[in-house]
C-alpha cells in the first residue's frame, strides 16, 4: 500500500516535467514533420519577446486591483479598520473599477519589460551553454 501510494502521483509528475515537444506537442503533431524549415534565430525571439510583453502585462492586470486594496489597508489607521470587502467597496463607490486599477500604466510597463528580459535572458543562456564553460 504505501508503495502504490509513492508512485501513484508519477504520470502527472511524468506529463508535468516533460518537456512540451515530448509530451503534448507530439500528440498535437508539432515537431514531427521533418521537411519544414527552421525558424530563423530573429523570429524565435520575436515570439519570446511577445511572450514576455503577454505574461507581464496578465501579471499586472490580475495583480494590480489587489496592491491597490492591500496599500489602502496598510495607510488606514489602526482604529475602526476596514476589512478587504469594505475597501473594495468603497473604492467602486468613490471611484469606480478604474479605481481598483490605479497605477497599472507604470506596472503594465516595468512588468511586461521585466518578463520580456527575464525570458529572453533565459533562452539565451538555455541555448548557449558555452557561456558557463
Amino acid at each position: 500500500m504505501v508503495v502504490f501510494h509513492l508512485y501513484d502521483k508519477f504520470y502527472a509528475l511524468l506529463i508535468i516535467y516533460s518537456p512540451f515537444s515530448m509530451s503534448l506537442g507530439r500528440l498535437l503533431g508539432h515537431g514531427t514533420r521533418r521537411d519544414e524549415p527552421t525558424p530563423s534565430q530573429w523570429s524565435i525571439v520575436l515570439v519570446q519577446a511577445a511572450g514576455g510583453i503577454f505574461a507581464g502585462a496578465t501579471a499586472s492586470c490580475i495583480t494590480t486591483p489587489l496592491d491597490t486594496i492591500k496599500t489602502r489597508l496598510q495607510v488606514m489607521g489602526h482604529e475602526k479598520r476596514p476589512t478587504a470587502r469594505q475597501v473594495v467597496k468603497g473604492l467602486i463607490k468613490d471611484d469606480g473599477w478604474t479605481g481598483l486599477y490605479r497605477g497599472l500604466g507604470p506596472r503594465f510597463f516595468s512588468m511586461s519589460a521585466w518578463g520580456t528580459s527575464m525570458i529572453l535572458a533565459y533562452e539565451y543562456l538555455s541555448w548557449d551553454t558555452s557561456f558557463f564553460l
